[in-house]
Order: C-alpha cells, then structure tokens, then sequence
C-alpha cells in the first residue's frame, strides 16, 4: 500500500519536472531564458524588498545553493539582462545586484503565466476543493521551510551504493 508521503513525492516530482520543461526552449534574445535564471530573478526581486543590498551570497542562501553555483547563475542572469551588478553603496568589496526592466517584467509575465496555467487547471474544481489544495500546499510549503531535509544520512548511503 503507498504512503501518503509516497504518493506527495510522486506528484511533487511530476510537478517539478511540468514547471522546468517550459524553460528549457525560451528564448531572451540569442540566449535561452532557464528555470536558473527565473530563480535567481524571483530571489532578487524577493531579496530587495527586504533590508539591505541583495548579494550573490544572499541569492545563494535564498536558493539554497553553494555561491559558486550561485554566483554561476546571476552571472548567467546578468548576461540575458534580467539582473544588474552595481557597486554596493556599503561595502566597495561587494557589489550588489537588481533586477532591470527586462527582469521585472520577465518576472511578471512568468508569475501571471503561471498562475493562469494554475487556474485553469482548477477551473472546475469546487471552491472547497481549491481552497482546501492551496491552504495545505501552503501548510505543506511552510513546514518545509521550517524543517529543511537534512541530507547528511543520505550521504552515507549513496556513497556506499556507489562505491559497489
């Protein structure tokens, strides 16, 4: 019998693999428009309404990504011109980044797409029903945030696996 945590793996999985694909052909001018780079976008549109300059080790720590991959992927958003690199006005050191024009609306366009994609797909659920997904999606994303996985047991094990 599947578990109730089998079967939200599943379709959590589905889903992820659903919301990348589309990313994959866009195009921004001569460069395709990533699923990093709709992360790094929404991080630092997230980053800057908050105190303080929005760094690449900010963005890193949003995503949750080492700031090698990070500082990968905001020089790759830099380059499609959805984000800017600017002298922080604290630290000469650091830099601090933005979103342009082109990433705001970039953002916006693909947040609305998204949620038109939601809604559709929900048209002709009940109102209890859709009320019901969002508010334990929410649940569900908030005791995420609240227990990160910890994936140090799991280490162990792969690398075992590996080594056979």
């Amino acid at each position: 019998m599947e578990t109730y945590g089998a079967a939200i793996d599943v379709a959590l999985f589905r889903l992820r693999r659903i919301w990348a694909r589309p990313f994959r052909t866009r195009r921004t001018g001569d460069r395709p428009l990533q699923i990093s780079n709709v992360m790094v976008v929404h991080a630092v549109a997230k980053l800057g309404k908050g105190p303080g300059e929005v760094t690449v080790g900010a963005v890193a720590e949003h995503m949750d990504i080492d700031p090698s991959t990070a500082s990968r992927f905001v020089n790759d958003a830099i380059g499609a011109g959805l984000v800017a690199r600017l002298p922080s006005e604290v630290d000469a050191r650091r830099a601090r980044l933005m979103l342009t024009d082109k990433g705001r609306r970039v953002l916006e366009a693909v947040t609305r797409y998204r949620r038109d994609y939601l809604e559709g797909l929900i048209a002709d659920w009940s109102e209890q029903d859709r009320a019901a997904l969002s508010r334990l999606l929410t649940r569900l994303a908030e005791a995420a945030a609240r227990h990160p996985i910890d994936l140090s047991g799991l280490d162990p094990i792969v690398d075992e696996i590996i080594r056979r």
